[in-house]
């Protein structure tokens, strides 16, 4: 009988210790997970951030270029409108020249 009680108390004790053992290894197992989820979130919390850092420099930039672009189209249309009234000019001016050396001729051939 006293083999029995020995032999039921240590397969008792094992099945508490199993139990137990097994408790605590899936709390350390889940402890790990959840730290390794932690490390990701955070590495990609951080690359989030830097993303949109990066998007908030681009679009100033971007920014900063429309209104260059604006300034330029400006200039241009400016510059194109100055260089047709010129273009202009100097078209009047060759036929006042032409106009000219008609009368020039003319005036040589009288004398």
């Amino acid at each position: 009988m006293e083999i029995l009680i020995a032999f039921v108390t240590t397969v008792v004790s094992s099945i508490v210790t199993y139990l137990i053992s097994r408790r605590a290894h899936r709390a350390d197992v889940l402890k790990k997970e959840l730290s390794l989820a932690d490390s990701t979130l955070t590495y990609y919390q951080r690359l989030i951030n830097d993303f949109a850092a990066r998007l908030e420099q681009a679009t100033k930039t971007i920014n900063q270029l429309e209104g260059i672009i604006a300034e330029l189209e400006r200039q241009n249309a400016i510059l194109t409108k100055a260089n047709k009234e010129q273009t202009d000019q100097v078209h009047e001016l060759m036929q006042t020249n032409q106009h000219l050396i008609e009368r020039l001729e003319k005036f040589k051939q009288l004398k």
